[in-house]
């Protein structure tokens, strides 16, 4: 009997056991958030993106304003490797119909009896019993009038590849280090540019957009990097809305395969965030931004990469 009990009471502690380690609660400590230059990166972009397909976004970055952010925002600019694909070229045309009279008309054979009216004079210039077999027959020659329409197709070839650096030289710019800084991160943009064989479009703008300088070859893209202090000297306001059109209008009018933009601010003017998106969407575009001082969110908002520096 009482080797019974105690088998029973062996049980009655093994079940409870069991249950209490199903009930058990997870470890519910909060883990320490990351430090500011322990952000970790969203992971690459994949470069290239098809235009009218919008790149994927990755979280804000904030940092010091140190040569390592440079490097850091430079490593965020890559280029699409292999063959270029030229989206929506032009690549012959055609001659289709036209609703409305033109220069250009064709001849073909009659498809219904609402067409009889533009049938040729000399079709019409014969018996009745030879019109109506003909048009029976599906026969009877009519005017059809035309217009030229253009073919587009998208196109591989030798990749044309291009970095848009759009630089905020506005009088708060001489302030604080901010242009010498901007300036090196220039000079970063550039080296990794050379290296992926891409040309260099440089815009300064102040309330206004400014002169466009623009590179190609690795004996321009380094002569423009040693004249940047001569081109971007502090004095102004500040405009980042009519830079970036500027700088979208620059990039749709031209044919490349693969289009980078830097911006390089440090000011809080209002931005049309969604605009600026579908633009920078419809030719491909990626955006990189960087704010020095205080942050935008519409550029937040517009960008692709966005990284805000003390």
């Amino acid at each position: 009997m009482e080797l019974l009990l105690f088998g029973l009471a062996a049980l009655a502690a093994a079940a409870l056991a069991y249950l209490l380690s199903r009930g058990k609660p997870k470890d519910e400590t909060p883990k320490a958030e990351p430090k500011d230059d322990e952000i970790p990166d969203a992971g690459e972009e994949e470069p290239g993106h098809a235009a009218g397909s919008e790149p994927p976004r990755e979280q804000p970055r904030y940092q010091a304003r140190t040569a390592a952010a440079i490097e850091k925002i430079a490593d965020r600019i890559v280029f699409a490797a292999g063959v270029g694909v030229f989206k929506d070229m032009k690549v012959g045309e055609m001659l289709v119909p036209s609703p409305i009279p033109s220069d250009e008309i064709g001849i073909r054979p009659i498809r219904e009896i609402a067409e009889i009216p533009q049938t040729l004079p000399d079709a019409l210039a014969v018996d009745d019993d030879r019109f109506y077999a003909a048009l029976a027959a599906h026969r009877l020659p009519v005017i059809e009038y035309q217009e030229r329409v253009d073919v587009r197709e998208d196109i591989t070839g030798q990749p044309r590849k291009i970095l848009v650096l759009i630089v905020d030289v506005s009088g708060s710019m001489g302030e604080d280090g901010r242009i010498e800084w901007a300036i090196g991160l220039c000079h970063a943009a550039i080296k990794r540019a050379i290296a992926a064989n891409a040309e260099i479009a440089l815009l300064p703008f102040t309330g206004r957009p400014g002169t466009w300088r623009h590179a190609v070859g690795k004996d321009e893209c380094l002569l423009l990097s040693n004249r940047l202090t001569q081109f971007l000297t502090p004095d102004g306001g500040t405009s980042i809305r009519l830079a970036l059109d500027e700088g979208i209008r620059f990039l749709a009018e031209e044919t490349f395969t693969d289009r980078q933009i830097l911006l390089i601010t440090d000011g809080d003017d209002n931005v049309d965030a969604e605009g600026t998106r579908n633009a920078l969407s419809s030719i491909g575009a990626v955006l990189h931004t960087v704010c020095i001082g205080p942050g935008n969110p519409d550029l937040q908002q517009a960008s692709a990469h966005y990284d805000l520096l003390a």
